[in-house]
């Protein structure tokens, strides 16, 4: 079994702190995804872990061993880059097998797990070529492989699909989703894209100012956000978040009122709710808002329908066959089991009474 466990670490660059207190417990098998925005301390984490970076404080054990102080080369570790670092002067083969070279694996040897990790990943057909000749995915594929090749104990990926275009990420995400449920390996990814956090994890650390903000389930992630910024980074479109103030059980926005809330809460609040939460109703009886379309966004199976409420734009998901124009004035009703409220003061989660 490999877990791996950080305990209170900390780093530092001089007078600059840039991970504060860290406590995480990555499970044996668990696929963890380290999900935020650049800057937030994500991947000097993982550097930490890998030992590529030196911690200012606290411990990491991978296995139960700390690891501090050791090598990254001691630590039985497979990494996977966003530039994939491949050899250009290597066939595909020697670079997928290159680090059972370095391990003097014999030749025969070498070979045969080459073969099978390429299998793996569906390079097969493509041993002999050269990175130059490979499209992007492929070469990702090969840096895939390259990690697979040693059996490691632990895998980690640094924004790997980052680098693809659109239909390349879908593809490559089903790819690590089933090497991944194949091979059992314990796997920390680092990401800045909700939908591979979502998509991947077993669980997601949201990471935000060198801290983690909150860590579970992609679900409890997305359904139960514990402060602000989880609500308004994780989901897309983006969480509506209204600020206003709160009194015997009503909302008062920019340009609005919102009734029938939960009294037990009051004063400086922000109101969030999911667009997919907010309906477009006939007319104004029984509507929480009413407002002029500002914008409108046709997505295939749906239309966002965008208002200004004061100097926020708000969205509604509408049918893909209503048909809305700009300038329209809307009637917009909100699902009160799904609205959530934030302490305007320090963004945490308010629960009502």
């Amino acid at each position: 079994m490999v877990d791996v466990e950080l305990s209170s670490v900390g780093k530092s660059w001089g007078a600059v702190q840039v991970i504060r207190n860290l406590d995480i417990h990555v499970k044996d098998e668990e696929f963890l995804v380290l999900l935020g925005p650049s800057g937030c301390g994500k991947t000097t984490t993982m550097r930490m872990i890998a030992g590529l970076e030196d911690v200012t404080s606290g411990d990491i054990r991978i296995g139960g061993q700390s690891v501090v102080g050791k090598l990254a080369r001691e630590r039985d570790i497979a990494m996977v880059f966003q530039n994939y670092g491949l050899y250009p002067h290597m066939s595909v083969a020697d670079n997928i097998g290159y680090p059972l070279r370095l391990r003097k694996v014999q030749v025969d040897e070498r070979r045969e797990r080459v073969k099978s990790a390429a299998r793996k990943v569906h390079l097969e057909d493509l041993l002999e070529r050269k990175p130059r000749a490979l499209s992007g995915g492929q070469r990702q594929r090969v840096a895939l492989a390259r990690a697979i090749v040693r059996t490691p104990r632990l895998f980690m990926l640094d924004e790997p699909l980052s680098n693809l275009d659109a239909k390349l990420r879908v593809s490559m995400r089903a790819e690590l989703k089933h090497l991944h449920h194949e091979m059992r390996t314990t796997t920390i990814y680092v990401t800045h894209d909700q939908i591979e956090a979502m998509t991947l994890a077993t669980r997601v650390a949201v990471m935000h100012g060198g801290r983690i903000v909150q860590l579970d389930t992609p679900e409890n992630i997305y359904k139960d956000p514990s402060e602000l910024f989880v609500a308004a980074f994780i989901g897309s479109p983006p969480m509506n978040l209204l600020r206003g103030t709160m009194s015997i059980g009503a909302f008062r926005g920019a340009g609005f009122e919102i009734a029938s809330l939960p009294a037990s809460l009051g004063g400086s609040v922000t109101l969030g709710i999911r667009p997919d939460d907010v309906a477009l109703v006939p007319g104004p009886d029984g509507a929480d808002i009413v407002a002029t379309v500002f914008a409108t966004e046709f997505v295939g199976q749906s239309t966002l329908v965008s208002i200004k409420a004061g100097d926020d734009l708000f969205c509604a998901v509408a049918d893909a066959n209503r048909k809305v124009t700009i300038g329209e004035t809307v009637f917009l009703k909100l699902d009160r089991s799904r609205i959530f409220f934030f302490d305007t003061a320090n963004d945490k989660r308010l629960r009502p009474a």
